[in-house]
């Protein structure tokens, strides 16, 4: 009865539910890639997708949601392919910190969707409709700094008012900011080239209970 019950508890431990996907867990070995580990390029690709992470920067011991029915996968998305309130609007991002999404829109349409790390429970992300202020591709914080005194580095930067950026950061997979918004480096570098300064950022907990 107790070995039934331990080989309970890690089924549900390792079979989760990641953005309406069902999912196994993966623990990263020494040497592992992820098109190894998912026996496809195609697969890698997704699966750095849905966990927020650089293919090449696998780190040791990181748990990866691995998809259980690949064909859900074709043409996913965790978030509205459409906000029609948003037709008229030539880029707009949404973003929701419970999901830790980042929706890109054109025309009210998803053209791009990626993981976030949103700020830590001490450090929240502020919610609400925010604008685009300006763009700085090797931003340094001044607000925050090393263990040696150095600024944090914050590549491809996008201001959406005061000391709030979306940039490129550390992505461990759950919040750990200090406000600002972290992309992995393949979803920063796209966001900083698509991110048209003036354009909507639409900030919530929840999504479409709070519709922007």
């Amino acid at each position: 009865m107790l070995f039934h019950s331990v080989w309970l508890v890690l089924f549900i431990a390792a079979n989760v539910n990641i953005l309406g996907l069902p999912c196994r867990t993966y623990k990263v070995k020494s040497g592992d890639t992820l098109s190894a580990i998912c026996q496809s390029n195609a697969k890698a690709e997704f699966v750095a997708q849905l966990n927020g992470v650089d293919p090449w920067a696998l780190q040791i011991g990181r748990i990866l949601y691995l998809p259980t029915n690949w064909s859900a996968c074709q043409n996913f998305t965790p978030l509205p392919k459409y906000l029609p309130e948003r037709k008229s609007e030539k880029k707009f991002t949404l973003i929701v910190l419970s999901q830790e999404l980042l929706g890109m829109y054109e025309s009210g349409r998803l053209i791009r969707w990626c993981r976030i790390t949103p700020g830590k429970v001490d450090h929240p992300t502020p919610t609400g409709l925010f604008r685009i202020q300006w763009k700085d591709l090797d931003h340094e914080s001044n607000l925050h700094f090393d263990r040696h005194g150095r600024p944090l580095q914050m590549p491809y930067g996008v201001n959406i008012g005061d000391e709030y950026w979306i940039h490129k950061g550390t992505m461990p997979g759950y919040a750990d900011s200090h406000g600002c918004v972290r992309l992995r480096n393949l979803d920063a570098s796209f966001y900083y080239d698509w991110a048209l300064t003036g354009s909507s950022v639409y900030i919530c907990s929840f999504f479409p209970s709070n519709r922007p």
